[in-house]
């Protein structure tokens, strides 16, 4: 495990061709048989364990320094998110290059894990002692002006309303029953199951009136799909009225294996965004077919691909990025990131 205080002999040395795995110490999910496995099949130099935020931006510091090729983190998407802009926030400060980078399924969601068919930790750890990589596929991001979110502003995924109104409920139980018997409870999957409980009068609440317009350009995506995309010119508003949910995806999966985003990876420089005006009773029927298998499009829900959108909101919607919540937002803008980030595949 690395100590940046006492690791001058490293630096003349040349990682190019190695593979660093940058791991948060404070995870749950990162316990003593992950933590003795990453111990077992990676080299020590190689292996960073964060305690704070403070400490992973220094780790993704070094790693880029060093010039390491591949580098992989574990944890939520939220976790994930996090770590990879930061390193390629530290990649454009130092004006080197960003490492291709890959994910170890260790989150509650698991996501990008899904996306990058990545298999088990502890197996995807000896693995990458033995320098198996499949294959690299680059990635689009949805990106978004907030100021708030500085280098945080990247994510494969993002949106206002439902998940938004959950995941903040979900960080009102956390601070609620912090340091008292419900923590480790609202700490695991049924965490937010609670929290959607907690949250359901939000749910329920009168749709917001919504405006979504292009400043760039847009695609259509016909229902049925059959291959062909209606082009949209910058300007355009393409959605108007009602609204919970407004949510955008540079890959088809969401959280737990939901294929929100089935049209995600049709045409590069691209982000899917779908605009949702359905009640939450005539969804939840079929969250466990349609939506789970992408298959679910209701003639009110219209799908798009774009490249900049601005969303303005009568009222303040909960706002979610890469799986963590957010705040609440009156008016933001979505885009796809102009250059995609090479992903690793297992």
């Amino acid at each position: 495990m690395l100590d940046l205080q006492s690791n001058e002999h490293t630096e003349k040395k040349d990682y190019s061709k190695r593979i660093a795995v940058l791991l948060n110490a404070n995870a749950r999910s990162v316990d003593e048989k992950i933590r003795k496995k990453a111990q077992e099949f990676i080299k020590k130099e190689d292996l960073f364990f964060s305690h704070s935020i403070e400490e992973a931006e220094q780790f993704a510091k070094e790693i880029v320094r060093r010039g390491y090729e591949k580098v992989f983190t574990g944890g939520g998407d939220g976790t994930i998110t996090h770590a990879l802009n930061a390193i390629r926030a530290r990649a454009k400060e130092l004006n080197l290059p960003t490492p291709q980078f890959g994910v170890l399924k260790l989150g509650t969601g698991n996501a990008l894990a899904r996306f990058l068919e990545t298999r088990k930790a502890s197996k995807d750890l000896k693995r990458l002692s033995k320098g198996e990589v499949q294959s690299v596929t680059p990635l689009y991001f949805v990106k978004t002006n907030d100021e708030q979110l500085a280098e945080q502003n990247k994510a494969p995924f993002m949106s206002l309303g439902y998940d938004g109104i959950v995941l903040n409920a979900y960080d009102d139980l956390r601070t609620i029953s912090k340091n008292n018997i419900w923590d480790r409870i609202y700490a695991s999957p049924l965490g937010y199951l609670f929290a959607f409980f907690y949250a359901l009068p939000k749910l329920m609440a009168k749709r917001p009136n919504v405006q979504v317009k292009t400043l760039g350009t847009a695609y259509k995506i016909p229902s049925p799909y059959r291959g062909e995309l209606e082009e949209i010119a910058a300007g355009t508003v393409i959605y108007e009225g009602p609204a919970k949910w407004i949510a955008l995806g540079s890959i088809p999966f969401y959280g737990f294996g939901f294929k929100i985003f089935p049209f995600a990876n049709k045409k590069d420089g691209f982000v899917q965004l779908r605009c949702i005006n359905t009640p939450l009773r005539k969804i939840l029927p079929r969250a466990m077919t349609g939506i789970r298998k992408g298959t679910y499009r209701p003639a009110s829900t219209p799908d798009f691909l774009i490249e900049h959108i601005e969303v303005v909101s009568e009222k303040p919607l909960a706002f979610q990025t890469g799986g963590d919540a957010a705040g609440h937002r009156e008016r933001i803008e979505f885009s796809s990131t102009k250059t995609p980030m090479e992903m690793v595949k297992l």
